[in-house]
């Protein structure tokens, strides 16, 4: 019985983290503390890893956020006096998955096309 409840649960769990967006995930970082992201990110129920380059600049933080079906970009996260005023994230092209997702945002402030990749920065209003 203790089995069935909790596979229950689990699956009802994962489809309401299932619903997680690239624009939800933005949204919500945006305005808070550097210290209040991981917290913010295990919230949502979403997969991440903070990578720590050697040349990034202090202001700059780096990371592998997937979404709620499981999809992984690149986020890079740019701060002011340790508040997240600008959210990047980059879609590479040769994955149809991220060209899709790009596709369906439609609230970000500004877009950058690259050759390989494009970026959908979100910034604070």
């Amino acid at each position: 019985m203790k089995i069935a409840t909790f596979l229950l649960l689990f699956f009802l769990c994962g489809n309401i983290f299932g619903q997680v967006t690239d624009t939800d995930i933005a949204n919500s970082i945006l305005g808070k503390k550097y210290y209040e992201i991981n917290s913010q990110l295990d919230s949502l129920g979403v997969w991440y890893h903070v990578h720590y380059p050697e040349r990034i600049k202090e202001n700059v933080k780096v990371y592998s956020i997937a979404d709620g079906d499981g999809t992984v970009k690149l986020f890079v996260i740019k701060l002011d006096m340790s508040t997240v005023n600008e959210v990047i994230i980059n879609y590479r092209h040769d994955s149809r998955e991220q060209i899709e997702d790009a596709m369906r945002v439609t609230t970000q402030s500004d877009v950058h096309v690259g050759k390989y990749s494009t970026d959908l920065i979100f910034k604070l209003k």
